[in-house]
């Protein structure tokens, strides 16, 4: 399970509050991070030195002897290692900031979590879910065909090009009214209702449920599932045989 700990970047740099802007710049040019956690002299967290807070001084043309005791932000916000990614996804969408320190227990700093992190994060699950529904629409005995608010097909599994005999290479990104206008589907996009048993021309036997898709409460696009009774027959014939 991701938690804080498994997606922070580690870090190797931290700031004072008697270290100087001067020293301020050297860090940062280092840590390439755009906050670095302030600590005591027992490595606690006291907050963090961020870029702007840097920026601001340099506008205000304060000394690059000036200590970081007074211009870096406190409290810092800091998550647990052992925090589950959604906790810290949550802290830093709701407290509409660019990165969270994550510490140890004793409230000592072993990383930052920052925006980009999540970005990264979220990236490798929708890869490995998309990985994963793929998988399950191959192996669906019914078939699944899907278009966009747009009509355009996004998804057509094997079951469905096997029932409608045409293939994915040939529909996918296309609108559906051009290459397969006996499926009912955009009228969906419309309506927006359910439509049972469907029977689709040339395709005798096939019966389709018609489903909209709605996203933010507004229709996003359809879906239809799509059976061959001609199957059913075959198994009532073997089983009554």
């Amino acid at each position: 399970m991701d938690n804080a700990g498994t997606i922070c970047n580690n870090l190797t740099v931290f700031l004072k509050p008697e270290d100087t802007l001067q020293e301020a710049i050297v860090s940062f040019s280092r840590a390439r991070l755009d906050a670095i956690p302030v600590v005591s002299e027992e490595n606690e967290v006291l907050g963090v030195m961020t870029k702007h807070n840097l920026y601001k001084a340099l506008l205000n043309k304060l000394s690059m002897d000036t200590p970081l005791a007074d211009l870096y932000t406190r409290p810092a916000i800091c998550v647990g290692e052992e925090d589950p990614f959604e906790k810290v996804y949550m802290t830093i969408v709701r407290k509409r900031i660019g990165q969270v320190v994550v510490t140890k227990p004793e409230h000592k700093p072993v990383g930052m979590v920052t925006k980009l992190n999540l970005i990264d994060k979220l990236h490798n699950r929708s890869e490995r879910m998309a990985g994963e529904l793929a998988s399950l629409l191959d192996a669906l005995e019914n078939g699944v065909l899907a278009i966009n608010r747009r009509k355009i097909i996004t998804v057509l599994n094997p079951a469905a090009e096997k029932m409608l005999g045409v293939e994915s290479k040939n529909m996918l990104g296309r609108e559906i009214t051009t290459v397969l206008p006996e499926i009912k589907l955009s009228n969906i996009l419309f309506t927006g209702t359910v439509k049972n048993c469907k029977t689709i021309t040339g395709s005798p036997g096939v019966v389709a449920k018609y489903l909209p898709v709605f996203r933010h409460g507004i229709i996003n696009g359809a879906i239809a599932v799509l059976h061959d009774m001609r199957e059913d027959e075959q198994v009532a014939q073997e089983m009554e045989s």
